[in-house]
């Protein structure tokens, strides 16, 4: 298996409107870089996503725009490990890329009506998607307006402005929590996999989580998050490698959310979680960090490689109040209060923006990112398989790690350049047009996923092509 990383994905509270005079609402558009075998680039050719798989045609360095999304806001935009979601201002979810299980959600609309339980429908039906596709099912009987989008391998989840939260996809491990995956499969109609495990091919609301509700959710491989307004962790899906986060379960799996007791948070409620690849990240409302699953490469910052079963204080952080963080394949990050960013966990690739010279495959414990000490302050995190990205505040994107596919956005380095030098790209932002600022940015297994927004005539900055700064 790959590795796959997701970012912590939270609803936040909008912010009053100025009663000075009005301000324009910026343009958005969405772009995309990286690789494209899947149509994760989401340039909607009538050709199936997938008829290429050369590397020439999956390896897009130059951020593209959605243009086949609709002329609406774009509120925001989540990733799967090879699929992409953009939601816009009204509440309309679109997904396209990989579809191998269902999880993008369209199964239903693609057949015209209810979806069809044999596996040759099916099968149809799970084609990848190069061309964002309205998730229909969201908007049936009586719409349901997406705050926000995430997914794992493949499956998916949607939470809505009113804190229900929907899944769909494949439930070979109990990680849409639907109680029962046969249950499950016979509810959605869907066809089986090679698994025998029945595909739930368009969106189903998790009832379990209704009456608490959701405010944040998070999906690794096989497994899900969900964060309570309350501040209480539930998490359901694969249990190997202690990735629940529930040290007392035997099975190998859970197919119903259950919560993580209070205590192992130190007894106060969580304000954000991340799911990675194998491991999980959450911080407190006070600022504290813990971590836990699968700990092979150092990602959980507890000073060595072992898996842990439960939730364990990062100690080397206890003095810093985390804001932020975002968990990759093998590896995590978080940034501070006071504007300093760490990083930890697997290097082999850059993906942790620390220098190369360092002997050591892996960090067990948090460091320092000097290379963005002197940028702007972090306000959102991102990691894919083995590349990260740092936005600050002033809307510039930084990013390192694994360029194998284009997904870091860099120009090709020439002779004399310094680009394998952290301190170097962390002084060189992914450049925008002109007055153009990138709002969100969500990373699957090998690409990265933008939301921009710039001051102009609705429609300019969809035509403008994003070109990497090299000065």
């Amino acid at each position: 298996s790959q590795p796959c990383a997701y970012e912590s994905h939270m609803m936040e509270p909008s912010s009053p409107a100025s009663s000075s005079a009005p301000v324009s609402t910026p343009t958005t558009a969405v772009y995309t870089i990286g690789r494209d075998v899947n149509g994760e680039s989401g340039r909607g050719t009538d050709a199936d996503a997938n008829t290429d798989t050369s590397e020439a045609s999956a390896l897009h360095s130059d951020p593209r725009c959605v243009n086949s999304l609709p002329a609406a806001q774009i509120a925001s935009v989540g990733a799967g490990l090879y699929h992409c979601f953009a939601v816009t201002a009204t509440g309309e979810l679109y997904s396209w890329g990989a579809n191998s299980g269902g999880q993008l959600g369209t199964g239903a609309s693609n057949s015209g009506g209810a979806a069809r339980s044999t596996a040759r429908g099916a099968a149809s039906r799970r084609t990848s998607s190069s061309a964002p596709t309205l998730v229909s099912g969201l908007q049936t009987p009586q719409p349901e307006p997406v705050a926000l989008a995430t997914g794992g391998r493949n499956h998916s989840l949607a939470l809505t402005s009113t804190h229900r939260l929907y899944c769909w996809g494949r439930p070979t491990h109990g990680q849409l929590g639907l109680a029962s995956r046969a249950a499950s499969g016979a509810v959605a109609g869907g066809g089986r996999s090679a698994r025998g495990v029945y595909d739930v091919l368009d969106p189903r609301l998790l009832r379990a989580l209704e009456h608490d509700g959701v405010a944040a959710v998070a999906a690794g491989e096989g497994f899900s998050l969900a964060l309570t307004p309350a501040g209480t962790v539930h998490a359901w899906g694969r249990h190997a490698s202690g990735r629940l986060g529930l040290p007392g379960w035997l099975s190998s799996s859970v197919d119903a959310p259950l919560p993580l007791p209070a205590r192992a948070f130190g007894g106060r409620p969580v304000r954000t979680i991340a799911a990675g690849w194998r491991h999980a990240l959450a911080v407190t409302a006070s600022g504290a960090l813990y971590s836990w699953g699968a700990g092979g490469h150092g990602q959980l910052g507890v000073g060595g490689t072992a898996d842990l079963p439960a939730p364990t204080a990062v100690e080397s952080l206890t003095k810093e109040v985390v804001l932020h963080v975002a968990a990759g394949g093998a590896h995590s990050l978080a940034a501070t209060r006071e504007g300093l960013v760490y990083a930890w966990g697997e290097r082999s690739s850059g993906q942790l923006g620390l220098p190369a010279t360092a002997a050591a495959a892996c960090c067990t414990r948090p460091e320092g990112v000097a290379a963005l000490l002197d940028g702007p302050p972090i306000t959102q995190l991102a990691c894919g398989a083995a590349h990260s990205a740092f936005l600050g505040s002033d809307g510039r994107l930084f990013t390192a790690g694994d360029d194998s596919y284009g997904q870091l956005g860099h120009a090709p380095p020439s002779d004399d350049d310094d680009g394998a030098d952290p301190a170097a790209w962390g002084r060189k932002p992914v450049a925008l047009p002109a007055g153009a600022r990138v709002r969100q940015v969500a990373c699957g297994a090998y690409h990265t996923v933008l939301l921009v927004e710039a001051p102009e005539e609705p429609g300019a900055i969809r035509s403008v092509p994003l070109t990497p700064r090299v000065d």
